[in-house]
């Protein structure tokens, strides 16, 4: 009796200590990831970066993305539904984050659609149509081209911004900021400068409730 008291005193004792553990783990993760967005806000936002919502908010999301991504696609309704809950308090910027095979090409479509104030058209068609480019996490840049011929883009104008020195330099800084601020997948959200450190819709939803909080009292 004495020795199965003891193994279950010992059994809990190490149960304590792994889960003192993993939470020194998690707070560790989280103020080294806060650290970086700390150390680097400067690199959160960028001047031509396409944006959603009301500019007088004083609540944004900065999320980086890909656009072959599955769970970015999976996000974007939800976005989008805290910009329309939301429509003067919280705006969105997006930067570029291309990590499937292919998507720096797709990235470089999207861009040069901006540059004809077309993103969000090309975004949302794009996002519809992902099933049909994106195939098994690779991105066929074409396919991408002909999901989107729904909107009103001039082919020839793509053809050569995409390819162009400002084009590229847009997509290169964002994928250097997302370097510096330690953003290695996608989405990765950032709310008034505070990462996701653990991601999911209600950790998204609650870090933008906390931000309207601080913000407007809400």
């Amino acid at each position: 009796m004495k020795r199965n008291v003891l193994v279950i005193s010992a059994a809990v004792f190490m149960v304590g200590v792994f889960l003192i553990a993993m939470l020194v783990i998690k707070g560790q993760e989280e103020s080294g990831a806060r650290s970086s967005a700390d150390a680097h806000a400067s690199s959160l936002l960028r001047e031509n970066a396409p944006t959603a919502g009301s500019a007088d908010a004083r609540v944004t999301i900065v999320e980086f993305f890909d656009p072959a991504c599955g769970t970015c696609r999976a996000f974007h309704p939800i976005v989008k539904g805290i910009l329309r809950d939301h429509p003067d308090r919280v705006n969105l910027v997006v930067r570029y984050l291309p990590l499937h095979p292919g998507s720096e090409d797709v990235v470089r479509i999207l861009e040069a659609a901006r540059l004809q104030g077309k993103f969000w058209e090309a975004l949302e068609a794009g996002y519809a149509a992902q099933a049909q480019w994106a195939i098994n996490h690779q991105a066929n840049p074409e396919l991408f081209w002909r999901s989107i011929g729904s909107v009103d883009l001039d082919p020839e104008r793509v053809s050569l911004d995409m390819r162009s020195l400002v084009v590229s330099q847009n997509v290169q800084q964002d994928m250097e900021d997302a370097r510096k601020l330690g953003v290695d997948r996608t989405p990765g959200f950032f709310v008034n400068g505070r990462p996701l450190v653990e991601f999911g819709q209600r950790q998204l939803l609650a870090l933008v409730d906390e931000a309207l909080e601080r913000e407007y009292g809400r």
